[in-house]
């Protein structure tokens, strides 16, 4: 959605629309509060617990469609909620390919040829027995901030870091 946007602009974005305000307002849209099942009524007469019970539970619910779903539904439901513009969730449903991808669209490995920094991070898929279609993906991770664009990477890491951060995230907590 904001392909200019660094990791700090990125991370704005993902808690305004993970916060609990925001997420009752989903939770709302689909009328969750109808389908709730609690102990006692009066645990949810003020306003503010009610909104924070909705936005727990429309967290359970993207997990619960996850788990029986897949991580694809989950993102549909969640898009399709987040977005009323039809482009913006074009955007978020279909996320383009990463611009290195687009400039090489089937493969980057006949550049490891030329290149002594590809040839050296064959070695390093080697070792960890991921060989990659995009070889320069896996340059632009190793690429910090202070090395500024180059026609290799096309920039740094600071996105693909925020990246990997949620991935892993999701990963540490199945």
């Amino acid at each position: 959605l904001f392909p200019s946007l660094e990791e700090g602009g990125l991370a704005t974005y993902r808690t305004a629309i993970v916060q609990n305000q925001h997420l009752a307002m989903l939770a709302k849209k689909l009328e969750l509060d109808r389908f709730m099942l609690y102990a006692h009524g009066p645990d949810l007469c003020r306003e503010s617990d009610l909104r924070h019970a909705m936005a727990n539970c429309f967290e359970a619910l993207i997990g619960a469609v996850y788990l029986e779903g897949s991580l694809e539904e989950a993102k549909q439901l969640f898009g399709r909620l987040l977005f009323n513009d039809p482009d913006l969730r074009e955007v978020w449903l279909n996320y383009p390919l990463h611009p290195l991808q687009l400039q090489e669209p089937n493969t980057d490995r006949q550049l490891i040829e030329t290149s002594p920094v590809l040839q050296k991070l064959t070695e390093f898929e080697e070792a960890i027995g991921v060989i990659f279609t995009h070889v320069r993906l896996l340059a632009r991770a190793f690429t910090l901030r202070t090395v500024g664009f180059n026609h290799l990477t096309l920039g740094h890491n600071q996105r693909m870091e925020f990246l990997g951060d949620s991935i892993m995230q999701l990963v540490a907590t199945e």
